[in-house]
C-alpha cells in the first residue's frame, strides 16, 4: 500500500508519492492524486494527510541572532577556567577580572586562545568592546555584561564603532597609547625578574 503526503505551505500544496512529485500547480497535484486514488478514497489504499499552518513547527525565538563574538567567548572561557586563576581570574565580586601575571598571560594563555601573544592587542580588543580599567595599580578590567558564571550576558556586549567620541575629554588614542606603554613597562619588569 502506498501513501500520499500533502503538505500545506504558503505557496501551495505538495504531493509526494514515493519521492516523485506530480505536476506543478496545486490543482494539478490534487487531480493526479484523485486519478491515482481512483476517486475512491480510503478503500483504494491511498491516505491523505493535511497539516494545517498551525501544526507546522516554527523556529525557536532567538535562533536567528548571532552569538557573542569569539573574542568575548574565548576571554570568558579563559577567565572562567579555574586552572588559570594564578594568571587571570575573576575579582572577589566576580564583576571584573584581573590579569595577575601579564608575562605568563602573554606567553602561555594568549597563544592558547588567540592567534597572537601580544598583551597590548588584547587590551586594545577589550577597549573596543567597552571594557574599562578599574585599578591603575593592576590589570583589572570590567564591563557590566562580563561577569563570572553569567555567559548569557555576553550577547549584550557590542563592539564600539571606530568614530565614537572619546570619554573624559581625552585625545583620540591617548588611552590605548597609555595602555600599550603600561604593558611594555610591565613586560620589561617581568623580564628583569626572570
Amino acid at each position: 500500500m502506498e501513501s500520499v503526503v500533502v503538505k500545506e505551505e504558503s505557496m501551495g500544496v505538495e504531493i509526494e508519492d514515493g519521492g516523485a512529485l506530480w505536476g506543478s500547480s496545486a490543482a494539478a497535484k490534487e487531480e493526479k492524486m484523485l486519478e491515482a486514488d481512483g476517486g475512491g478514497g480510503a478503500e483504494s489504499g491511498w491516505s491523505f494527510t493535511s497539516l494545517a499552518a498551525a501544526d507546522v513547527p516554527k523556529p525557536m525565538e532567538g535562533l536567528q541572532e548571532a552569538g557573542p563574538p569569539p573574542f568575548l567567548t574565548k576571554t570568558f572561557e579563559m577567565v572562567e577556567d579555574a586552572e588559570t586563576d594564578s594568571v587571570v581570574s575573576w575579582s572577589l565580586s566576580r564583576n571584573s577580572f584581573i590579569v595577575w601575571d601579564s608575562h605568563n598571560f602573554s606567553q602561555s594563555l594568549l597563544p592558547k586562545y588567540f592567534k597572537h601573544s601580544n598583551f597590548s592587542s588584547f587590551i586594545r580588543q577589550l577597549n573596543t568592546y567597552g571594557f574599562r580599567k578599574i585599578d591603575s595599580d593592576r590589570w583589572e578590567f570590567a564591563n557590566e555584561a562580563f561577569q563570572g558564571g553569567k555567559r548569557h550576558l555576553l550577547k549584550n556586549i557590542k563592539r564600539r564603532k571606530h568614530n565614537c567620541p572619546q570619554q573624559r575629554g581625552s585625545r583620540p588614542g591617548a588611552e590605548s597609547v597609555k595602555l600599550r606603554l603600561e604593558a611594555e613597562v610591565e613586560s620589561l619588569r617581568k623580564d628583569q625578574i626572570f
